[in-house]
């Protein structure tokens, strides 16, 4: 590791094949490190990734750089780490959200040639530190709308098809080493494309290789992109190297002409946050894991403040050791003895009689009103507000009524079974209306 070692505390949760850990080093405090695992790199390209990234290491300070902070073998795999940032990668961003409007666009990618452009002049003295592999993942758009590039010194080392179909055409030809000034400015129009349209213009292609080689992207301007936004996008792309600007100062300078109106930071800040809200989702799982890592890195502060320096003593010269006497066997403590010795037999408790409290009923009180308010609660990670009612406890008290199972039979007065025939039940009918004619007559009289 350049300047430190890496302690792994875990994987970053919602990106795969990145992890989370405090980078140690002698003499300054613990840091939160985001680990980033490179797999598939051979010995001569560990050894040209390990002196590209110590002069990243070295130059790279700068707001809109997200500082590497060295290399080192983590878990049997290479890893590289980076300090970290609160916020979401532009890849993360166009899976969620798509197409990001042409002035936030314009903002994210002009914030990444700024960057890009002073990487290319800090290591002037021994040459440009080139990217060489610009993509959405390598770009974090930070909580207050800056965006942060990360990935110096990464780029150069990796295969040809790792780097598919994030390349310049010269890379396509002479690999990944055979980047330059203008490999950057081509990675920049690719990302600007992916954002304006969604997507790379390359990667369903086939054969993205020979698509990168022959084939002009696709138009901008049915989908509502300006024509200068959309100029600069395939200038960029051009496949010969001298066609395109010739540094990434000038790619933007040109942003800054074709959108006069570049979002502020603080508008590229409400659009992430209007993706990925606060207090949901995967922020609250990657918050919760930054949290653990500060509880950690104070927990190593700590230690390493109260472990005091104990000098290691010298051997002494053999002359001094042949000196020394031996103790004699008197002087020697004899060896403590071992014996068997039963386990303690276990007293069961005495039980203890548990008298039943009767429940006090609640006394609603004077003006009780229900009211609603929001609370969050969640059964899974990501907490999502929901309403919460409380109610007077004394309305909310419900009694269960049990019935036997089945039921008892339901039983009702029955009248005397008739089995007189019809003239019998006839002259029945007509003497009882007979009768009740001559009870109401006698009550009128009376």
């Amino acid at each position: 590791m350049v300047g430190g070692r890496v302690q792994l505390l875990g994987s970053f949760p919602g990106r795969e094949g990145e992890g989370l850990g405090l980078f140690l080093e002698d003499g300054n405090a613990p840091r939160v490190a985001r680990i980033v695992y490179l797999p598939g790199v051979d010995v001569p390209a560990r050894e040209g990734l390990s002196r590209d990234l110590a002069r990243a290491v070295d130059a790279l300070h700068h707001p809109h750089v997200q500082a590497p902070l060295g290399l080192d073998e983590t878990d049997g795999r290479l890893a590289v780490a980076v300090e970290h940032a609160d916020g979401e990668t532009l890849a993360e961003i166009l899976a969620v959200g798509g197409r990001l409007p042409p002035e936030v666009a314009a903002r994210v990618v002009r914030d990444a040639c700024v960057a890009v452009h002073f990487a290319h002049e800090e290591g002037q003295d021994d040459g440009p530190i080139l990217h060489g592999w610009i993509r959405p993942s390598h770009l974090l758009i930070c909580r207050s709308g800056v965006t942060l590039v990360s990935g110096f010194g990464v780029g150069l080392a990796r295969s040809a098809g790792d780097l598919m179909p994030w390349q310049s055409p010269e890379q396509v030809l002479g690999g990944p080493s055979a980047a330059s000034r203008r490999s950057d400015v081509h990675g920049l129009g690719l990302v600007l494309h992916a954002c304006l349209a969604g997507e790379n213009p390359f990667e369903r292609e086939p054969d993205p290789d020979v698509a990168i080689l022959s084939r002009a992207p696709p138009l901008l301007e049915p989908l509502g992109v300006p024509s200068a936004l959309a100029g600069v996008v395939r200038r960029s792309l051009s496949v010969k190297a001298g066609d395109r600007f010739g540094d990434v100062l000038e790619l933007a300078r040109a942003i800054d002409a074709a959108v006069p109106d570049l979002a502020a930071p603080a508008a590229v800040a409400a659009w992430s946050e209007s993706l990925f809200p606060a207090g949901m989702g995967m922020r609250v799982l990657r918050q919760r894991a930054v949290e653990s890592a500060l509880t950690a890195a104070a927990h190593v502060s700590t230690r390493r403040a109260a472990a005091p320096e104990v000098p290691v003593p010298l051997p002494e010269p053999a002359a001094v050791q042949r000196a020394t006497p031996a103790p004699s066997r008197a002087e020697r403590a004899p060896p403590p003895r071992l014996g068997f010795r039963p386990a303690p037999r276990a007293v069961a408790p005495a039980p203890v009689k548990v008298e039943p409290r009767p429940v006090p009923r609640p006394a609603a009180p004077a003006g009780w009103e229900d009211d609603v308010f929001v609370g969050e609660f969640s059964l899974a990670a990501p907490p999502f507000p929901h309403a919460a009612r409380r109610q007077n406890p004394v309305d909310a008290i419900e009694i269960d009524v049990v019935l036997p199972d089945p039921p008892p039979p339901l039983r009702l007065p029955l009248q005397p079974r008739v089995t007189a025939g019809r003239g019998e039940l006839r002259a029945s009918a007509q003497g009882l209306a007979v009768t009740v004619a001559a009870l109401a007559l006698g009550q009128l009289r009376g």
